[in-house]
């Protein structure tokens, strides 16, 4: 290839390497602008608040399966030891007391009564009260049921402070009405006790039921957000790309998508100003020519003497300057959307957006330092 020929097709590729150099820059300004102002930041302020009532929903929807799931525990022991005081075990200790009247053993009545009634409360609260405590431990305290251990054990401390001063062992007959009224009173408890364990899982399966409908509704809120801020970036960004990114990925993506354009933006320009310069060569131009601005433009990264290599740096400065400024705002929303934002309320995304802005910031500090030296160095060797 002959001297002129090499010099047509350096000139060539100068005058299409900067058409290319001024339009990474200005699309790359406008992109970062409009999925900035069109997408990311109403994405914030739209869904604020919204993850963060979607989170206690979940939260609150979960302790409610919980305590569902717990209800039929209780239920069943309920059950058991209703069967149990069905059955009046402590009439085996009335008996005994029969007996003992009847073969004229008890030289104290009062005291050997009073002894059966502690060993029939004793063996209510092992056999009734304790299964009955470890069923509920696990129900919040504001549940109903979790109190029926303690109105057992007033119960049987009411009838144990009822019985004890009369004289209920004197006759057969009250022994029997007393064995009687003992379990007449538990099992009324207790039956009370079944029926406000159906109740409260019915009450507990209608909230649960609203929650998830209304978790429903917030996640369909959000995800209608999301198609209606992805039809608006598909809109931005390049017909080849539309349909590779969602809305969320672009959250975490944005910075890595801006440093990305700061990269080619310097590496295309370095490569331009490299034909500059073979172009410079083959017309042989001195050193003070190649600076002179008006043989060049604000976009060849090259010493253009003082006020033009400012206004190249202040060209560069302001495309760089400006991606790093969306960087920063993408993840510093408005005041008013920040807390309760989508993106500051997920943590997998927040994670990933703040290791995308830190690794973005570096290589936009990298492509402004890359500028600063060129115009220097080569100044300096020019």
């Amino acid at each position: 290839m002959d001297s002129a020929t090499k010099l047509k097709r350096h000139t060539q590729l100068w005058s299409s390497g900067e058409t290319s150099v001024r339009r990474i820059g200005i699309g790359g300004v406008a992109f970062a602008l409009i999925i900035l102002l069109a997408v990311i930041e109403p994405y914030h302020i739209k869904s604020a608040g919204k993850q963060s009532e979607i989170d206690t929903q979940k939260s609150d929807l979960a302790k409610l399966r919980a305590e569902i799931d717990r209800i039929p525990e209780v239920q069943n022991q309920l059950g058991a030891v209703t069967n149990k005081i069905t059955e009046q075990p402590w009439t085996d200790e009335i008996q005994k007391l029969k007996d003992e009247f009847a073969a004229g053993e008890v030289a104290a009545p009062r005291q050997r009564s009073n002894e059966i009634l502690d060993e029939i409360a004793s063996e209510l609260r092992t056999d009734v009260i304790l299964p009955l405590r470890a069923a509920t431990a696990k129900l919040p305290e504001g549940n109903r049921l979790a109190k029926v251990p303690d109105e057992l054990e007033r119960a049987i401390d009411d009838w144990l402070e009822r019985y004890k001063p009369v004289r209920w062992w004197s006759t057969r007959l009250r022994k029997d009405e007393t064995a009687y009224q003992i379990g007449a009173e538990l099992t009324s408890l207790l039956n009370g006790a079944l029926e406000d364990a159906a109740k409260i899982k019915r009450e507990l399966e209608a909230a649960a039921a609203t929650k998830a409908k209304k978790l429903k509704g917030i996640e369909t809120a959000i995800q209608n957000l999301e198609a209606e801020l992805q039809k608006v970036m598909e809109r931005a960004i390049p017909t080849w790309a539309r349909g590779i990114l969602t809305v969320k990925q672009m959250l975490v993506l944005f910075p890595w998508l801006l440093a990305a354009i700061a990269i080619y933006l310097v590496v295309t320009a370095l490569r331009t100003s490299r034909h500059f310069h073979a172009m410079a060569d083959g017309e042989g131009w001195s050193a003070e020519d190649r600076s002179d601005p008006l043989l060049s433009t604000p976009w060849t990264l090259t010493p253009r003497r003082i006020p033009g290599s400012i206004a190249t740096f202040l060209t560069y400065g302001s495309v760089l300057g400006v991606l790093g400024a969306c960087v920063y705002r993408s993840q510093h929303p408005p005041t008013s959307a920040a807390a309760g934002s989508v993106q500051a309320s997920v943590d997998v995304i927040a994670r990933q957006s703040s290791l995308s802005a830190m690794v973005a910031y570096g290589f936009l500090v990298a492509a402004i330092a890359v500028v600063i030296v060129v115009l220097v160095r080569d100044r300096q060797t020019s």
